[in-house]
């Protein structure tokens, strides 16, 4: 039992998974108090803050239809709420004792939907309404709500898709859009959803959704229309069964749009059972109009497009190889569009994972994909330890010993599979070789027929060519239950754009390229999407559409963006004595709005306060999405002032939380303006609504202040980024200081900056990204250089880092030219090589780069200038090889062979220690790497260069797998071993 002092606790009156509810009373004041605690001895950190966030809601509502909060106090290590007692008892408990009369469920739901009303005057969803979170006392008939732990105060949030058994709220009573897998927001309308599965409940005794696991009762939700509550009982009249129904409705547009109107037709059917004994069928929602300012969420003018993708998506995951594209121009619907995917792969019991490239982060090798499967491992990871220890073995047994591989790319991999052995060097062909065969086996864990994957990928337009590629790379599979997506701005996109040019070659490898293009709305669907914004008929809001269809050019987005702009200039307005929403096309017409939709919003992100909008230019520059931490590092206040200061954007929907806003820690406090304790806030994640709003908030940084916002937010990121953090966070850190780079005067700074480009340069390559590698590797070697105005980077100043950072440079300038031949820049290559072959001071220094020429020779299939160059470099390591060997060249080499074998046993050859001369190790790589080239070229030089590597290993010892096998090559052309 509970020992709280300054209380005496009477009794248990209920538990919960998470709670323990007991009766008391407050010693000061003989006060009946009911003490909610947590039944955790050591609660975690969200625990404690759900609590918090619930006192600080209930504490700050003085509303008859909502408990009220007390005190929040701590019991040794975990919270206690004090809360009112008014000698209520849940609706729960009350159903499963007895069974209510149509009237009586008629009061009930006629008070519940008054607290509810109440609740969203104050701009409060509670998010959680069920018949536990429904208290009443049947004596004097007092309803209240409970339970505002998930709670929110933001108007509109965006659930994301997690594992079922996860899901804020309770999971038969949660609405479609709650699920994180409907094409909508979360708004107040979510309330009425979870209204209508309790009114059902308490008329029929049963659930409209019931089914045998999570997923399936999140699909019933989405996509199954229940059973009307007249046809489960016959008893009920049909009026009330439509009004439940009503609730009921999947979309948020077709549901009650107000308590006001619910109320009406409640008291409507009472009134009627009450003067008549029966309820007779009447018009419901005739008196529905609601006074808040909502644009409908729907989507308008798409339904063969919509019908196209899901057709598709049903044909690749029974074995079709097909990919589709969806293009048109920003803020057309295309993600809209998309994400109307949800409802099938729910129904699949697939996983739906999205990525996007960020119009300002263009040189990150793979962030969209790598976002994407980051997504996915977050959504494995809420998975029971059972479903979890399977991936598990599937992907181990997947992976094998490159573990390492795909966690270089998608670190969160880590989380699921453990520590892995790190990953062996190869060289670069052979590391993306294995690099694709790794993620193939990757993905094709996932992409099941029983658990279909698909992936989408926005803003193609703006893709680095290695993810390009392996996107190519996954189409190739051929993988049943694959579906990948693509979307482009197609005015972004021309012929010659890698994106098409990558979508020709998946096609000409078999793959079908579908195409879905989007137009703007006709004057009929934009009519349609204003009359029901404003409840009115398509005849009186004609003059409207046309006008605002004239102005967006039937953009959605800008439609949208538009109207928000009228009604927040008080040109469209509620007109309560009407009851019907009013405007003047003439006052419109001449406020003279901007047609260009980033004018538009600067204009108003302008209107947010001064630390607001300096809030939203530095997470502009940051990216799309954005944590608070990082934020609050370069806005350089703490994550609290952070979180209150970007508030405003939240509450405007031009910046979103990431998930659920309960994730994020906005409480009712903020609401008014207050401030709580750092620790009470989340690293949260956000991201802005639209590109565009992205686009208006960067916009308004002076132009001759945007290198200044990026070098200051690149150092206070290196500042604050530990040593063991910082190549993990290096293409972000990097991106931000070479934007600046112009700004350094310090020579010792551009040196600094010069090896992050390296360490930047060198993880590109290492991940197959050869043309970003090549670009940060390139501005590493120029900002080795002096800068001169006038001139620019001087060749002859060049040549002084050679002397003040040899290693540095000589490191930048033979990998900046091995990414130059990866990535077909083969001038370049020519160009590195003569200045290292110029400076570099030792002959083994010069070696690596003679390697890179021979590569890029042989990449352009130009095999005889690769062994020309070979041959030249291995004279220079000691190894002579003539150009056009003869008949005896090839006899002497087998003698000299032989000789070398004599009195060599086969157990000998086998165990031959590891060669460590670093000279001859040198010239055992170049001999490896013409072997191909010699077969082709010049055969007849094979077995001299095969015989050179047997004897170099009998001396100083095995070089490395593919030299030991050249050398048993040479054995058995010798004669002393058999093939």
């Amino acid at each position: 039992m509970l020992i709280l002092s300054g209380f005496q606790i009477l009794a248990k009156v209920d538990e919960s998974v998470n709670s323990i509810v007991y009766r008391g009373i407050r010693n000061c004041d003989n006060l009946q108090v009911i003490l909610k605690v947590l039944k955790k001895e050591y609660p975690t950190q969200e625990e404690i803050r759900r609590y918090k966030h619930e006192y600080e809601i209930i504490s700050h509502l003085n509303l008859d239809g909502i408990v009220r909060g007390y005190d929040f106090q701590k019991y040794e290590n975990t919270p206690v709420i004090i809360l009112e007692d008014f000698g209520g008892v849940s609706l729960k408990k009350l159903m499963a004792s007895r069974t209510f009369t149509l009237a009586e469920s008629l009061q009930i739901a006629i008070k519940i939907t008054s607290c509810l009303g109440e609740l969203h005057q104050q701009n409060v969803i509670h998010k959680d309404i069920n018949p536990a979170n429904i208290v009443l006392n049947l004596e004097t008939g007092i309803i209240k709500l409970i339970d505002f732990d998930i709670s929110t105060v933001l108007t509109r949030e965006n659930p994301t898709i997690k594992n079922p058994n996860v899901l804020e709220g309770t999971l038969a009573y949660i609405s479609p859009e709650q699920t994180g897998r409907m094409n909508r927001s979360l708004d107040y309308h979510t309330d009425y959803y979870s209204l209508g599965v309790t009114f059902y409940e308490l008329l029929t005794g049963q659930l409209p959704c019931d089914a045998e696991d999570a997923i399936a009762l999140v699909h019933c939700h989405i996509a199954k229309q229940p059973v009307p509550p007249c046809e489960v009982n016959s008893e009920i009249p049909k009026p009330v069964s439509d009004i439940v129904m009503k609730l009921l409705a999947k979309t948020a547009e077709e549901r009650y749009q107000s308590a006001y109107g619910l109320k009406a037709d409640l008291e409507e059917c009472l009134a009627q059972l009450e003067r008549n004994g029966k309820i007779s069928e009447f018009a419901i929602g005739r008196k529905d109009i609601s006074d808040k300012f909502q644009i409908p969420q729907k989507i308008y003018g798409r339904e063969e497009q919509i019908k196209n993708l899901i057709e598709t998506f049903e044909r690749v995951i029974q074995g079709s190889s097909e990919i589709m594209l969806v293009s048109g121009y920003s803020g057309i619907g295309k993600t809209s569009l998309v994400q109307e995917i949800y409802k099938p792969i729910t129904k699949r019991k697939g996983y739906f994972i999205a990525g996007k490239f960020d119009q300002f982060q263009r040189n990150i090798p793979y962030s969209a994909i790598v976002s994407a499967f980051s997504d996915l491992v977050r959504q494995l990871l809420t998975e029971s330890e059972t479903q979890l220890n399977g991936w598990r073995q599937k992907l181990k047994a997947a992976l094998g010993t490159n573990g390492q591989v795909i966690i270089n790319l998608i670190p969160e991999v880590e989380l699921i599979i453990g520590k892995q052995p790190t990953a062996v060097n190869l060289p670069p062909a052979e590391a993306q070789n294995r690099l694709n065969l790794v993620f193939q086996n990757f993905i094709n864990v996932f992409a099941k027929v029983e658990h279909p994957l698909v992936i989408f990928i926005d803003d193609l337009q703006w893709a680095d060519t290695a993810s390009l590629k392996l996107l190519e790379l996954l189409m190739a599979t051929t993988t049943t239950g694959l579906f990948i997506i693509g979307a482009c701005r197609d005015n972004e996109v021309s012929a010659a754009h890698p994106l098409i040019l990558t979508l020709d070659e998946i096609q000409k490898a078999g793959t079908l390229v579908n195409h879905i293009f989007l137009e703007p709305l006709d004057l009929a669907n934009v009519n349609l999407l204003i009359s029901d914004t404003l409840h009115c008929t398509f005849s009186s809001s004609i003059s409207l559409a046309e006008l605002v269809l004239e102005r967006t050019k039937g953009n959605p987005f800008f439609i949208n963006e538009f109207l928000k702009s009228l009604y927040g200039e008080k040109l469209i307005e509620f007109d309560y004595q009407q009851g019907s929403w009013q405007w003047s096309i003439e006052r419109i017409a001449a406020q003279g709005f901007t047609e260009n939709i980033v004018e538009l919003l600067a204009e108003k992100i302008q209107k947010l306060s001064q630390t607001t909008q300096q809030a939203l230019q530095l997470a502009a520059c940051i990216g799309n999405q954005f944590d608070l931490q990082t934020l609050a590092i370069v806005y350089e206040k703490s994550l609290g002032e952070t979180a209150a200061d970007l508030w405003e954007a939240v509450s405007e929907c031009l910046v979103l939380p990431v998930g659920n806003a309960g994730d994020v820690q906005l409480t009712f406090r903020e609401f008014f303006h207050d401030r709580l304790p750092i620790t009470d806030y989340l690293l949260s994640v956000y991201k802005f609504a639209h590109d565009r709003i992205q686009q208006a908030a960067y916009a308004l940084i002076p132009a001759s202040s945007k290198q200044a916002f990026h070098w200051r937010i690149g150092k206070l990121l290196l500042q604050n980024t530990p040593d063991s953090e910082r190549e993990q966070k290096i293409f972000d850190l990097v991106n931000q200081l070479n934007f600046g780079v112009e700004l350094i005067n310090a020579q010792s700074e551009r040196d600094e900056l010069a090896e992050l480009n390296f360490i930047a340069g060198k993880k590109a390559k290492a991940s197959a990204a050869y043309q970003p590698a090549f670009d940060y590797l390139k501005i590493g070697i120029k900002l080795l250089k002096s800068p001169d105005k006038q001139t620019g980077f001087l060749d002859s100043e060049a040549r002084s880092s050679w002397q003040t950072h040899y290693n540095l440079t000589l490191a930048l300038y033979v990998e900046t030219a091995e990414a130059a031949y990866l990535s077909g820049n083969f001038e370049e290559v020519d160009r590195l090589a003569e200045v290292v072959l110029q400076e570099a001071q030792m002959l083994l220094d010069k070696v690596k780069i003679y390697e890179v020429k021979i590569q890029a020779s042989i990449a352009q299939n130009k095999l005889l200038e690769a062994l020309k160059t070979a041959l030249e470099v291995l004279k220079l390591l000691g190894v002579n090889l003539p150009e056009k060997p003869n008949k005896l060249d090839i006899l002497f080499g087998l003698l000299r062979t032989k000789l070398s074998l004599v009195g060599k046993r086969i157990e000998d050859l086998i165990n031959l220690p590891l060669m460590t001369d670093s000279i001859k190790l040198a010239a055992m790589r170049i001999l490896s790497n013409i072997v191909t080239p010699t077969y082709f070229a010049v055969p007849e030089l094979m077995p001299l260069i095969v015989f050179k590597q047997v004897n170099l290993s009998l001396k100083y010892g095995n070089a490395s797998e593919s030299a030991h096998a050249y050398a048993v090559y040479g054995l058995i052309l010798c004669g002393v071993v058999s093939g």
